[in-house]
């Protein structure tokens, strides 16, 4: 190879998060053509790539940008044989090895004549355009019938164009199902049954029916007909004088309540404000409330209608709290972490996202050793989560584990 065509290469080292590696590779753009886009062209990052303070390998790492984020190339130069790319992503401006972008390009979209009858299977925006982003026309309530006349596709989302009250639009495929007719079979029965939460009596079996009744919860009732209307189950009962049909979800077979009471001696907390009772149950008369987080010595336990109680004393009242509101008491200990009042120093490489879902997007790679300082915390699906921010970054993570 001529030293003329071995000049159309430069040497490179892997910026992506991978190992490190050194090789080859053909430069890719037209510097002249990158420059003249600069300002207008959006660009899209073909690996996870290091976002750098500056141009060059030794400038200082921020984060990992991962594969896929659009940025905005603002000028160009080359540093240590390698051409690097001043980015502007989000509010952030740095330098990513230009060998890392490709020119975004929008999707096309296409749309097919369709003719299909579908439901809303939740409440769902009607929209002027197939986009997120144009005017909402009208809010379509869960369970609308309605008739799709052609669908389109838009940055990788199926839309489907529908007519809801006169108002013509697109609405998002992932809301809608294939319509099925509803059948309605009743059948007769004799069961008793109790409530298991307040419930309404309605004129018939139906959520948009008229309410006759609340019935309060733990009320025995007897059931002479079931039936089922859009997947739902209707049970058809009297309940003082007036007769109606409740959803079924809300009934349990209703047991004889059995009085045992068990001496016991445990020390718990209360979960939250609750209510220390003259006897077992919710209609007894309140003696005080007990506030969250307050430890307490139960003697004794009983379950009345299926609710366990607990027998414990507060400020010299002695009387009953509802279990589900106690939880067991535990000594906290504190095991060493890298911790600073409010912000913590990672110990390792963590993953940033901007919801407290992992199913949410990853904005960064945070790398170890980084120091966050922490906004606020919360609890998702039992995982601890951390909002967190740097000079940077900011976004949340999943707490770590404290080590010893």
């Amino acid at each position: 190879m001529s030293f003329k065509k071995l000049s159309k290469f430069v040497l490179i080292s892997a910026i992506a998060s991978s190992a490190v590696t050194t090789y080859y590779v053909e430069n890719p753009f037209n510097m002249q053509e990158l420059q003249a886009k600069a300002t207008t062209a959006n660009y899209i990052t073909t690996e996870n790539v290091k976002f750098r303070q500056s141009a060059g390998l030794n400038g200082k790492l921020l984060f990992v940008l991962k594969k896929g984020n659009k940025v905005k190339v603002t000028s160009t130069k080359k540093v240590g044989g390698i051409y690097w790319a001043k980015i502007q992503w989000q509010d952030h401006v740095g330098w990513i090895a230009k060998d890392y972008l490709k020119l975004y390009q929008e999707p096309k979209s296409s749309t097919t004549n369709v003719k299909e009858t579908v439901s809303t299977t939740a409440n769902v925006n009607l929209r002027k355009s197939a986009s997120t982003k144009t005017a909402k026309l009208a809010t379509i309530p869960k369970g609308t019938k309605l008739t799709v006349s052609k669908i389109t596709t838009s940055n990788n989302m199926k839309w489907a164009y529908v007519s809801y009250n006169g108002k013509k639009g697109w609405v998002s495929y992932s809301y809608l199902k294939k319509y099925q007719a509803t059948t309605l079979t009743t059948l007769s029965v004799k069961e008793t049954v109790s409530t298991t939460a307040n419930v309404n009596l309605r004129k018939s079996a139906t959520t948009k029916s008229a309410k006759l009744a609340s019935i309060p919860n733990g009320t025995k009732l007897t059931v002479t007909k079931t039936t089922t209307f859009n997947n739902m189950k209707w049970a058809y009962v009297n309940y003082n004088g007036k007769k109606g049909w409740v959803s079924y979800s809300y009934l349990k077979k209703y047991q004889a309540t059995t009085l045992t009471t068990l001496s016991v001696k445990e020390t718990v907390s209360t979960t939250a404000n609750v209510n220390l009772r003259q006897s077992a149950s919710t209609k007894s008369a309140i003696l005080v409330t007990i506030p969250k987080g307050t430890k307490l010595t139960v003697s004794k336990t009983t379950t009345i209608d299926n609710v366990k109680w607990a027998y414990g004393s507060y400020n010299g009242k002695k009387g009953w709290i509802c279990s589900s509101y106690l939880k067991k008491a535990t000594t906290t200990t504190v095991n060493k972490q890298s911790l600073v009042t409010n912000s913590i120093i990672l110990d390792e490489k963590t993953n940033l996202y901007n919801e407290p879902d992992k199913k949410s997007s990853m904005i960064a790679i945070i790398p170890n050793g980084s120091e966050l300082e922490i906004k606020a915390t919360k609890i998702v699906n039992k995982v601890k989560w951390a909002n967190v921010q740097s000079k940077y970054l900011k976004g949340w993570i999943v707490m770590p584990t404290l080590k010893n």
